[in-house]
């Protein structure tokens, strides 16, 4: 008899363990950070809720196990287990019913752009490497397959108040002469490095472009415009290497992400390369608003920031 309630408390901590964590996780879906260390959760669990769904599915099948056996002297524990497990699981696939919807959107914006045909224009070389559909479920388990690229890493473009200044560029594993994309990272313009979205870069790399992630200064240290005269430095040394980067310079674009986004913004306009085409990955493009009036809640203190 002990060993047997011990078992039944083993798998109801167990059961009580798993649902705990994913409805946690789940409702950061829905609820904004309120503070800086707390934005991952919220920016990261709707993009990782096909996880969370499996593990609220792993805890419903574990409450039939654990409670099933013993209703309906466990009723009111089973009732109130499944209550979490619902609520959790609601929430995890609230993502997932949005996608259709919001690809619809896009597609729209892109075909308003470009054209309805703009996928006829694409190079068959090109489109044979495209994926079938924009979110493939088995890619969360599996990843993205990316082909081996050549990297060159830390090239040395600048060396601004004493501070060395590099970039990596990322060419397909063939020979040959390509169109640019100039990768700019995001970090509230205080942090990180030309390092990261290494995964992205590759990916893009293995597909027919020569991708040239950059670095910049950091705030508040160097203030504004010591940001973006990094990305003219960087744009310079490009001109420069193109060739022996393979780079087409008659086809470049920028891409960045938050605080990159806004320096990308910038940099295309400033005519120093004629770039083609701008990929804004939420970048704030209206700091004056974003001053007067920030967000409630506010996890980067945009204001400071």
């Amino acid at each position: 008899m002990i060993r047997q309630r011990f078992r039944i408390s083993i798998g109801q901590f167990i059961l009580w363990s798993l649902t705990a964590v994913g409805l946690f996780l789940s409702l950061w879906i829905i609820i904004p950070a309120p503070i800086f260390s707390l934005l991952t959760l919220s920016v990261g669990a709707p993009e990782i809720s096909p996880a969370i769904i499996g593990l609220n599915l792993v805890a419903l099948v574990l409450s039939a196990i654990v409670y099933g056996w013993q209703y309906p002297k466990q009723s009111r524990r089973l009732f109130v287990n499944l209550s979490c497990i619902a609520l959790a699981l609601g929430l995890s696939i609230s993502p997932l019913l949005q996608f259709s919807a919001t690809h619809q959107q896009a597609e729209l914006a892109v075909t308003n752009s470009l054209g309805r045909d703009y996928l006829d224009r694409i190079p068959q070389s090109a489109r044979a490497q495209m994926r079938s559909q924009p979110f493939l479920l088995d890619t969360l388990w599996r990843g993205i397959p990316s082909p081996a690229v050549r990297i060159d890493r830390h090239i040395p473009f600048a060396a601004a108040d004493g501070t060395q200044l590099s970039m990596n560029v990322y060419r397909p594993a063939r020979v040959g002469k390509y169109p640019a994309l100039v990768a700019i990272y995001g970090g509230a313009w205080q942090r990180g490095s030309a390092d990261g979205d290494e995964e992205f870069n590759r990916y893009i790399a293995a597909r027919g472009y020569v991708v040239w992630a950059v670095d910049y200064r950091h705030a508040p240290k160097y203030k504004f415009p010591a940001q973006i005269d990094d990305i003219r430095s960087a744009f310079a040394v490009m001109k420069l290497q193109a060739a022996s980067k393979e780079t087409d310079l008659d086809r470049v674009a920028v891409i960045g992400r938050s605080a990159g986004a806004q320096l990308a913004m910038l940099a295309a306009y400033r005519g120093d390369l004629s770039i083609r085409a701008v990929v804004n990955y939420y970048g704030p493009v209206n700091l004056t608003a974003g001053y007067n009036e920030p967000p409630v809640p506010d996890p980067i203190d945009s204001r400071a920031t």
